[in-house]
């Protein structure tokens, strides 16, 4: 995602001076906007997986036999 980021900084400087086209900017951002969503649906899939362990593993807390 920060390649994608810094990638997109470049080019929107690069056609700021007119060295790209408004279509390469577009996908450039394009290509910044899909690596996030990667990192936000890895992390989901993450948290989804630990949750699925925390429970296979026996819950938590309000399982817990007084001693």
């Amino acid at each position: 995602e920060t390649d994608a980021q810094d990638t997109l900084n470049m080019t929107r400087l690069q056609y700021k001076v007119g060295g790209i086209s408004y279509l390469q900017l577009l996908n450039a951002q394009r290509v910044y906007l899909q690596a996030r969503q990667n990192r936000v649906q890895a992390e989901a899939a993450r948290y989804a997986d630990t949750a699925a362990l925390f429970q296979a593993l026996g819950g938590g807390w309000w399982n817990r036999q007084d001693q």
